[in-house]
């Protein structure tokens, strides 16, 4: 059955084109409208709104996933370094796989307490410190510093950088994180990247097969979903673990003490309840990276579509509900406030679900959140081009062509 040309002009057609043009013209420069001060609220709130988040803070249950005996985490709260060189003695006289220290050693302390932790490093085997990127050069994207432990430190162990994908201006939320970076011609992996490759090997060169410069974080859980020993444990003359021998220990800030949250090294990410106005962080940075080496461990990942075909998705979606709008309009005239009223919304919690639907069934993550104001304004956007803009600029033109005429008479 073919369709007609009237039907056709319903769906394709100039005042849908322009309307679309326009709200992804409004959407382009809207952070310009949200340089205001007392706007930064809504563009916060804009900008940290993902639908992806309720996924894993609403849809999926967590008592369903189960926890990962191959990670060991170890609070080292605020201890000084010789304490630390004490403790982490003891997690090496356990014979751990690995061991990863999130805390930055890059700047000379007590001399006496360096050399006693230096020697325990030099005495320990695959231990992998963190170091700190520096430096972004917007235009190639590369970083130009690597900060690396001090050299008492890095130079008898392996580092990876510490960075998490955020907005530093805005809440800090996590969900991604970066495998490896390019810094002065070198590729550098991140911390999480660098524990699994001595670790296991396989999950590795499968990460690096992915080729994503940017990965999405599956995560896992809270510290519930790790073996976690507080750093009081190793003071309290217990020195035999054996749940850490062969596994992956984590040494990084967790509080204070265990399960006592404080703003220090704490982020929020998808798993807080509250998605939309977050009000506390919830996770700190080791516990982050444990999700990270847990999900590359078993290759458990997401799919981030190409940002070219998200940008083609949300001028589809939009050229769409234009097109029903116009449809509304000529067929429906005697309702139209109401049913493009109905279909404004409608075409919102649609999108919602499509989202949720991919992120969830399928694993792919269509990263358009962006048109959801683009959605919301679209009703009044169509109607000023229709009713309004379209007419100005018929008239604007008819004037000109008239003053054209009448220069080319005389």
């Amino acid at each position: 059955m073919r369709l007609s040309h009237k039907k056709i002009g319903l769906f394709f057609n100039l005042d849908n084109l322009f309307s679309t043009l326009l709200v992804i013209f409004i959407l382009k420069f809207l952070p310009i409208i949200f340089y205001l001060d007392f706007l930064d609220p809504i563009q916060n709130t804009l900008e940290n709104f993902q639908i992806s988040d309720l996924v894993f803070s609403k849809i999926i249950e967590e008592e369903d996933i189960p926890a990962d005996t191959n990670i060991v985490l170890v609070n080292i709260s605020r201890l000084e370094r010789r304490e630390i060189a004490h403790l982490l003695q003891i997690v090496i006289d356990n014979k751990p796989k690995v061991i990863g220290i999130d805390a930055l050693l890059d700047k000379p302390k007590d001399p006496s307490a360096d050399s006693i932790l230096a020697n325990v490093i030099i005495n320990g085997h695959n231990i992998v410190l963190v170091s700190k990127l520096e430096n972004l050069n917007e235009e190639t994207d590369k970083w130009e510093r690597l900060v690396k432990a001090h050299y008492l430190f890095s130079d008898i162990t392996c580092n990876g950088f510490a960075n998490l994908v955020l907005d530093e201006d805005s809440t800090r939320t996590v969900r991604l994180f970066s495998p490896y970076e390019e810094v002065n011609n070198e590729i550098v992996n991140c911390f999480a990247t660098e524990v699994v490759r001595i670790y296991d090997n396989q999950a590795y060169e499968y990460l690096l097969e992915r080729g994503n410069d940017i990965e999405i974080i599956n995560f896992k859980g809270y510290t519930d979903k790790f073996h976690k020993i507080d750093f009081m444990d190793f003071f309290d003359g217990e020195r035999d673990f054996p749940s850490i021998e062969g596994k992956i220990v984590l040494l990084g800030y967790i509080g204070s003490r265990l399960n006592v949250l404080t703003n220090e090294d704490i982020f929020f990410t998808p798993l807080n309840d509250n998605y939309v106005g977050k009000s506390y962080p919830d996770m700190y940075g080791v516990v982050i990276w444990a999700n990270v080496i847990s999900m590359i461990l078993d290759r458990n990942y997401y799919w981030r579509i190409p940002d070219w075909l998200s940008q083609v998705l949300i001028f589809l979606v939009l050229y769409k509900v234009m097109s029903i709008y116009t449809l509304i309009r000529i067929k429906l005239y005697s309702i139209y406030e109401s049913f493009t009223l109905i279909w404004n919304f409608a075409s919102i919690f649609l999108l919602a679900l499509l989202i949720i639907f991919f992120f969830y069934v399928f694993r792919i993550d269509l990263h358009i959140e962006g048109i959801f104001f683009g959605l919301i304004i679209s009703k009044q956007i169509y109607e000023t081009w229709v009713d309004s803009l379209k007419l100005f600029l018929i008239d604007f033109v008819k004037r000109i062509k008239g003053q054209t005429l009448i220069l080319g008479d005389d």
